[in-house]
């Protein structure tokens, strides 16, 4: 048996249709951007979240300090706001992790609906957090970012690029 030479397709192994090659094999930028996106973004989420949440413990632990008859009323807040804080940053850190985990299985090709349904969940906290505080110049880019990041997985070239390889996309 001869060995055809590279520049034909051999009968043994025919070469793949023009363009199924490339829709498999060649992730499209909004794929990557997404990925890395939401990386830095989960990656930032949880320090920031991880911070607010001991900054927040030791303002409440302070607070047993202060005096009682404390005019201002920052003191009531901290109080009042610190069983939220708790809440909602362990919400806040799942959610990251899970945006993590999303970024890197679509990262690899294998869903984008993990990725989506994250950054859905941390629009969802943002928007909570943002009505409870009244807090909206911090709460809207914690809402802005985890949208780019949904519109950029759910882009045509990236719901094709998924489709094309046969996994799980909205």
């Amino acid at each position: 048996m001869t060995i055809p030479p590279l520049d034909r397709p051999s009968p043994l192994y025919p070469s793949a249709p023009v363009g199924e090659e490339h829709a498999t094999s060649t992730r499209p930028g909004t794929v990557k951007a997404a990925a890395v996106l939401a990386l830095v973004w989960g990656g930032l989420t949880i320090i920031s979240t991880l911070v607010s949440m001991v900054g927040g413990s030791i303002l409440s632990s302070t607070g047993s300090a202060w005096a009682m008859n404390d005019q201002s009323g920052l003191r009531a807040f901290v109080a009042d706001s610190t069983g939220l804080l708790i809440v909602m940053g362990s919400a806040l850190i799942v959610a990251a992790a899970l945006v993590i985990w999303g970024s890197t299985i679509a990262l690899k090709g294998k869903n984008a609906k993990v990725l989506v349904i994250a950054s859905g969940i941390q629009v969802i906290i943002q928007i909570v957090w943002m009505i409870d505080t009244g807090s909206i110049a911090f709460g809207i880019v914690g809402v802005i970012v985890p949208i780019l990041i949904i519109a950029l997985i759910l882009s045509s070239a990236s719901r094709s690029w998924f489709q094309a390889r046969g996994k799980a996309t909205f």
